[in-house]
């Protein structure tokens, strides 16, 4: 049975319990209580509306608790972002070293490359002192 329609039976049975009033305004003890018919109305009636009301309650529960859970989730990934936001600042701020570094590397190697190394010098006169012994001992 539906809210509405219960409501109309109890109305209805609150309609029937006032006409046995008298007519001079004085209710009988005997006609005002209820018949079993209209009691069974009022409990099922308190029934459907407990049921109802019940099942409402359920659902806020429900609610409530995907709220708290969205509101955790939240936090976790306001948490989060906050982490990888650290660590993209950090990227940030390594990548403007290593560029850094990038441009005196290339520097340091653009000088290595101009100037004469010894090593070289030392190669250069070991090859030619090695290659002069070697015509020595063929011509002698």
């Amino acid at each position: 049975m539906n809210g509405y329609a219960s409501k109309s039976g109890a109305n209805h049975a609150r309609q029937q319990s006032k006409g046995s009033r008298s007519a001079n305004g004085t209710s009988n003890p005997e006609t005002e209580e209820l018949s079993q018919d209209q009691l069974q109305l009022f409990a099922s009636e308190n029934a459907d509306l407990l049921k109802h009301y019940e099942d409402q309650l359920d659902q806020i529960a429900q609610a409530e608790r995907s709220i708290l859970d969205i509101s955790e989730l939240h936090s976790q990934l306001h948490a989060n972002l906050e982490v990888q936001s650290e660590h993209i600042q950090q990227l940030v701020e390594d990548s403007y070293l290593t560029s850094e570094n990038l441009g005196k590397g290339n520097q340091e190697l653009k000088r290595a490359s101009e100037r004469r190394s010894t090593a070289a010098a030392v190669f250069w006169g070991t090859v030619g002192f090695c290659s002069f012994l070697v015509v020595w001992d063929l011509v002698f």
